[in-house]
């Protein structure tokens, strides 16, 4: 099973809004030198500060920031009143006095416990969202045993429990999906693969036990391996995974496939090569054609083309996807160049053109361009064949010399 839990969950945290710290601590300090220019100019008002204004711009300060830009402000705003209005009388000569020394320190206590009582509300928030994530989460799990209980109990045979099982227990553990295994001698035999999200091996695939891979490791020891994120799969598993290959039944396919199957063994990656005859190999990554475009993993595939290479890029744009494009490469540079460059009429600009397609298809990854292969073609000296560009014989052309 491969674990997603804790994916949706939100965090429990007061958040602000997604806001970076410069902005959050840049909006104190001009909030703070707002507050104080204001509090400066009520002295032509009141010959004494008015500090109120100061802790509005504090509780703003942690509303649009947090605590610490809370903080922040609560320190600037201070630090200026006590120059600008108390010490050595105040460089604004507002007295000075004890009575003002008493004003400053209790505005500032009064701020101070605006934040205290913003940190005690923000412990509360965390404490309440945690709480209903967890509650959330218990009536989920429940719902879910009660669902699994319910096809457990009207299973008629064991065929009939496994598929309830591997049907509804990714689900309640938090996994993308799960399969029922058999071992088979040295192998685990996939039998019933449940996913919903494509990613899984197909009914029937073999899996050497000795593969350095979970779902492998798992048949062998008889124990829970759980993968809650990519970083966790890395630490665990340094030394590889597995997957499938399709190729078409024939010799030299087989042959390549046993070579890409051995050099990707080196690293630790166990490659099951799945054989198909033209009927289902060509239908593979066909959306229209069922499901099975979800299952492929690695596939060796060819074409010959005519002498335009629109012929050789036209089959991977993104409308292709789900049609000839099995990569599922999906590029839009890609696909308006092809546009372009089939209505372009300068070899030297479709020549730019056609190599920058090149080069996406192979930044992205979905693709390592393995042969250029040569048609041979031998014929008596007594004919004049008929062959295309690419070596293709055109039977009903051939003349006598």
């Amino acid at each position: 099973m491969y674990s997603v839990r804790g994916a949706d969950q939100q965090d429990a945290g007061w958040t602000t809004g997604g806001r970076s710290v410069w902005l959050r601590y840049a909006f104190a300090f001009v909030l703070s030198l707002a507050g104080v220019l204001a509090s400066v100019a009520f002295l032509w008002v009141d010959d004494s500060p008015f500090y109120a204004l100061l802790i509005g711009c504090v509780a703003v300060a942690i509303w649009f920031g947090g605590l610490g830009p809370g903080l922040f402000t609560t320190a600037s705003c201070w630090t200026a009143g006590y120059v600008l209005f108390v010490g050595e009388a105040g460089a604004l000569d507002t007295g000075g006095t004890r009575e003002e020394r008493i004003r400053w320190g209790t505005s500032l206590l009064i701020a101070l416990g605006v934040v205290w009582v913003a940190a005690l509300l923000r412990a509360a928030s965390e404490r309440a969202t945690t709480a209903a994530v967890v509650a959330h989460e218990t009536i989920r799990d429940v719902a879910a045993l009660q669902d699994l209980a319910a096809a457990s109990s009207t299973a008629l045979t064991q065929a009939d429990v496994a598929k309830a099982l591997i049907e509804r227990i990714p689900t309640l553990v938090g996994a993308r999906g799960g399969a029922v295994g058999l071992v088979d001698m040295d192998e685990l035999v996939v039998v019933d693969p449940h996913t919903g999200t494509g990613l899984t091996h197909r009914p029937g695939a073999r899996i050497p036990l000795s593969a350095r891979a979970p779902i492998a490791q798992a048949a062998v020891t008889g124990e829970a391996i759980v993968v809650r994120d990519r970083a966790s799969f890395e630490a665990g598993y340094p030394d590889g995974f597995s997957c499938t290959l399709d190729i078409l039944n024939k010799t030299e396919r087989l042959s390549a496939a046993q070579v890409i199957q051995a050099n990707l063994a080196e690293i630790g990656i166990a490659v099951q090569i799945n054989q198909h005859d033209s009927g289902t190999f060509w239908v593979l990554g066909s959306e229209a054609d069922g499901d099975q475009w979800k299952n492929v993993q690695l596939i060796i595939n060819r074409f010959s083309m005519q002498p335009d290479p629109s012929f050789a890029t036209e089959w991977f744009t993104p409308e292709q996807v789900g049609v000839w494009n099995w990569e599922r490469f999906s590029n839009e540079e890609f696909g308006e160049l092809n546009r372009q460059a089939m209505v372009t009429t300068d070899p030297a600009e479709r020549d730019r053109m056609y190599q920058r397609m090149q080069d996406l298809m192979e930044q992205s990854g979905a693709y390592v361009f393995l042969t250029h292969e040569v048609n041979g073609v031998i014929f008596r000296d007594s004919i004049i064949p008929a062959l295309l560009p690419d070596a293709n014989v055109v039977l009903p052309e051939f003349r006598p010399a």
